[in-house]
């Protein structure tokens, strides 16, 4: 559809839980300030630079914001996001993990195809993480801390020793 602004979503306000714009223009996450009961937000391939604006979703279990041109990770520090159970990340030019390590509700954390060179002790505080996707990265090392939980690593694609 090209989208390529977020609009006229205040009419829906609370009552909407799934917004899913794929494949479209969006340069950038605004005008969901009403949207406070939101719980999934795709904006697979889009063209967003960086995540912002949406802080206020405490209701999230799902963010998609793949194929993008996001460079860092760090703004979701910000976020409380409890409830946030999936994460998909894939695919955008980051290069550092950081900023998410007190998501502790999530399951699935996917970093792949990103630039991405190593992979910090602190991703050991997502306890309940059962699956991690790092592959066609530039990590060099696997050294992972205990994650009791995890079921499927992906790793191919990187330049492990």
């Amino acid at each position: 559809a090209r989208i390529k602004k977020v609009e006229n979503l205040e009419a829906v306000g609370p009552r909407l839980k799934k917004l899913c714009l794929i494949a479209n223009c969006v340069e950038k996450i605004e005008n969901l300030e009403s949207n406070v009961n939101l719980e999934h937000l795709e904006l697979y391939q889009n063209l967003l630079k960086k995540i912002e604006n949406i802080s206020h979703l405490k209701s999230l279990t799902v963010l998609d914001l793949s194929f993008n041109k996001i460079r860092g990770t760090a703004p979701l520090a910000a976020c409380e996001f409890a409830q946030l159970q999936r994460l998909y990340l894939s695919s955008n030019k980051i290069d550092t993990i950081e900023g998410i390590f007190h998501l502790t509700s999530l399951r699935m954390l996917e970093l792949g195809s990103n630039r991405i060179r190593e992979i910090p002790s602190e991703i050991g505080n997502l306890i309940h993480l059962e699956e991690l996707w790092l592959g066609k990265n530039k990590i060099g090392s696997m050294a992972l801390p205990p994650m009791p939980a995890l079921r499927h690593l992906s790793l191919q694609n990187n330049r492990l020793d």
